[in-house]
Parts: structure tokens; C-alpha cells; sequence
């Protein structure tokens, strides 16, 4: 299955709500410590995904990790099969 891969900072439309646009299946990721980005941002959208129909998204969110989830996230084998 590909995903797209997206920053756990959505686009958002301008008044606070977020778009994603994408034909395929969306994996998200998100470091619980997070203080830049709160995890509530990466859960909300998931939640908003799901609630609006879609079974094609996938949240991923590292207990131990701040800011910096792409490094280990990158380092998944499991993101390019």
C-alpha cells in the first residue's frame, strides 16, 4: 500500500480547518513530547478523516519522541514497501 507522508502540521484552509488532498492512503506521524507541535493537531485530523469516512489513513505516534519524529519515522523500512 503507498501513503503519502505529511508533516503533522496540516494545510489548512484559513479559517483553522484542515485539507489534505491526496488520492491515496495517508500515514501520519507525531512525537507525543512534541512542544512545537501539539499531538492533539496529528489525533484531530486523523479523527476528522475517519469521521468523514475514510478507512485509508494511519496515525503513528512515538511516546518518547519531541519534535523530531521524521528520523525514525524515515528509518521504517516499513514506509517504502
Amino acid at each position: 500500500m503507498k501513503f503519502c507522508v505529511t508533516p503533522s502540521t496540516p494545510h489548512t484552509d484559513g479559517h483553522g480547518r484542515s485539507i489534505v488532498t491526496c488520492n491515496k492512503s495517508l500515514w501520519v506521524f507525531h512525537g507525543v513530547k512534541d512542544t512545537a507541535v501539539k499531538v492533539t493537531m496529528s489525533t484531530d485530523m486523523v479523527e476528522a478523516i475517519q469521521t468523514a469516512g475514510s478507512n485509508r489513513v494511519r496515525l503513528t505516534v512515538y511516546p518518547d519522541l519531541e519534535h523530531d519524529s521524521w528520523t525514525v519515522t524515515y528509518d521504517n523500512m516499513e514506509l517504502y514497501q
